[in-house]
């Protein structure tokens, strides 16, 4: 399950903030669970809190899981989901306070239905709804599920050469298919051209594609951004122009406070991994223009000199970073989080390796993850305030699964989580950041004698005091809780 971009109220201007200094206070309880075989899983995903239990799902490919914690992690029983079929086309699961919705398709005699099923915490069948059936002459296209953020509704999307884009919207409280809708759309070179798609909270539904992203054609460079409006069935499209620069990555975010769909990334002028500086655009949704442009932010010698430190003469590019991360301010400005990645590939090929089932990145790859880039944007485009974030990780034949960092949000401070390295025997640590952009970096947990390796891009928070984020080892999967 795939969730919309974020919005937070952390980070929230207020005059008084810009001259204060927080003072940071952090204690913190950690909760470890029993482990837990998955060597027979594709795949798991953190449910969360259902009916003040923790609920793990687990894909084991023909049979489906799930496995019940109580709040204090431990393990209370498994469960077999019972369904229609055991080869079932599983979609996705979106959970709720007391119940959770498992999306998935399976073929009858000439037909294929998809359904949505809701389940408790017990692995009991409450309801079972068919949302539409498909002829089986008629190939049911590969659907993605993308669920918005308070999980009112999903989103169905699939994108057919020679048809367009095809939308089915779901609304959960109703368990009903509330909007179709197949877009006609030329041939697409995904892998140059497309960005995203996103359901917004508002029912939006968001088609984001860059064009013309080379050397020979940055006269032509734009973002194509087209808006679905599911509650009056209409379409706008507006034009973002990004001429005279390459973008080196980007994003594309919605801000339902003030309505407004940013564009972010990194641009250099020739093709390159490194970038001279950040970029952004602001579209007010319903879109009311038909041509927009990004706004370029240089990256400021003092920015690249507190990346690189003495370790650079020439400081010109930001290298190897990607956009990680964008957060919303209450008056419209935002947060770019950015993140130095890198790859180096010891064979001239990739592999992978079937192991019990699970599918898993084979090796002779090298990851190596650095310093965070934050970047503090006002509505008119001014820098508030920006940081580094200093960390190394380097891991190999991983997928980087257990590098990156968690962001931990809450209406006064946020904390950035992350394994000092990726080893058995580790440290993590946390950087709280204040809403004036004030860190301070301290030891959260140390893994030894624990037989932990967390995954903290999995992570799930709990609420404003706890997040909880998987630890898989040789095949063995233990949940663990933090607590402030």
């Amino acid at each position: 399950m795939k969730t919309t971009s974020k919005y937070t109220s952390f980070f929230s201007i207020l005059l008084f903030l810009m001259a204060y200094t927080a003072t940071f206070v952090s204690a913190q309880t950690v909760t470890i669970s029993d482990e837990l075989n998955i060597r027979n899983d594709f795949s798991y995903e953190l449910l969360g809190d259902i009916n003040d239990n923790i609920v793990l799902f687990r894909d084991s490919g023909r049979k489906k899981y799930i496995d019940v914690f109580d709040n204090k992690l431990s393990h209370k029983y498994e469960r077999e989901l019972r369904l229609e079929k055991d080869n079932v086309l599983f979609h996705g699961v979106v959970p709720f306070d007391t119940c959770f919705h498992m999306l998935y398709s399976y073929s009858e005699k000439d037909s294929v239905r998809t359904v949505l099923r809701k389940i408790d915490d017990t692995g009991a069948c409450i309801d079972t709804v068919t949302l539409f059936t498909t002829e089986k002459k008629n190939k049911l296209l590969k659907f993605e599920l993308l669920t918005n953020t308070t999980k009112s509704h999903s989103l169905l999307h699939a994108y057919h050469k020679s048809e367009g884009f095809k939308f089915i919207l779901i609304d959960h409280k109703k368990k009903e298919l509330v909007y179709t809708k197949l877009v006609e759309w030329e041939k697409i070179d995904f892998e140059d051209e497309f960005v995203n798609i996103d359901l917004s909270d508002d029912l939006y539904i968001f088609i984001l594609l860059e064009l013309n992203n080379s050397k020979g054609d940055l006269d032509k460079h734009h973002f194509d951004l087209t808006v679905l409006d599911p509650k009056t069935d209409t379409k706008g499209n507006q034009k973002i122009f990004a001429k005279n620069q390459v973008s080196v990555d980007k994003q594309g975010n919605y801000d339902p406070v003030n309505k407004q769909f940013v564009i972010t990334g990194l641009y250099n002028d020739k093709s390159s991994a490194h970038s001279k500086g950040l970029y952004y655009s602001i579209s007010k949704i319903p879109l009311v223009e038909t041509v927009n442009q990004v706004r370029p932010i240089p990256h400021t010698a003092s920015f690249l000199k507190e990346v690189y430190g003495r370790k650079k003469k020439k400081l010109e590019n930001l290298e190897h970073h990607v956009i990680k991360d964008v957060l919303f301010n209450q008056d419209g400005g935002f947060i770019i989080f950015s993140e130095y990645q890198k790859t180096f590939t010891r064979r001239p090929y990739q592999s992978y390796s079937q192991v019990g089932g699970r599918r898993r990145l084979g090796g002779w790859m090298d990851h190596q993850l650095e310093e965070i880039g934050i970047l503090a944007v006002s509505p008119k485009g001014e820098v508030r305030w920006k940081n580094v974030l200093h960390k190394s990780q380097f891991s190999q034949d991983d997928a980087a699964a257990f590098s990156s960092f968690y962001l931990f949000t809450t209406p006064s401070i946020l904390r950035v989580v992350f394994n000092e390295e990726i080893r058995n025997d580790n440290l993590v640590s946390e950087y709280l950041i204040s809403t004036n952009g004030n860190t301070k970096r301290s030891s959260l947990l140390n893994t030894e004698y624990q037989n932990l390796k967390l995954r903290f891009r999995a992570a799930v928070q709990l609420d404003n005091k706890a997040f909880l984020v998987p630890s898989e080892k040789s095949n063995l999967l233990k949940l663990v809780k933090i607590s402030y």
